[in-house]
């Protein structure tokens, strides 16, 4: 019979493994929507402007993911938590969040992950993220 700490380790790990597979944000960064403008990315709607570095672009989908224990491991950069996978970009180069960043686990209700129409990177408080798993070339 497994220990009550052998259990607790599984589940960790399993809720480790499940993580992985999620490519979010919290809601509580701000979205470079134009010149000098921001908004909350809990308040961003689909059909929205933002403002990429390549220019404007349309959110076409966005993914809410109710965390199941209300934390999740996240990194952060700049008052911005996303995800250990997440690509952002440091000194232009695309980088998983967890590489350049120690990743805990945070109190975080909501997840939030964006599709846009082109251009495919949001500004979060200032940091450029990739809003596609596969960004690097």
């Amino acid at each position: 019979m497994k220990s009550i700490k052998d259990i607790f380790i599984t589940i960790i790990k399993m809720l480790r493994n499940l993580q992985r597979r999620f490519f979010s944000i919290d809601g509580f960064g701000k979205v470079l929507i134009g010149k000098n403008l921001e908004k909350a990315v809990r308040f961003l709607k689909e059909g929205d402007q933002v403002l990429t570095p390549q220019g404007e672009a349309i959110i076409t989908k966005i993914s809410k993911t109710k965390t199941a224990t209300g934390y999740f491991e996240m990194a952060e950069f700049n008052k911005m938590r996303i995800t250990g996978d997440h690509l952002i970009e440091i000194y232009g180069e695309w980088t998983p969040a967890k590489e350049v960043q120690k990743v805990n686990f945070v109190k975080c209700g909501e997840l939030y992950s964006f599709e846009l129409d082109k251009h495919h990177v949001l500004t979060i408080n200032g940091n450029n993220i990739s809003t596609i798993e596969k960004f690097r070339i």
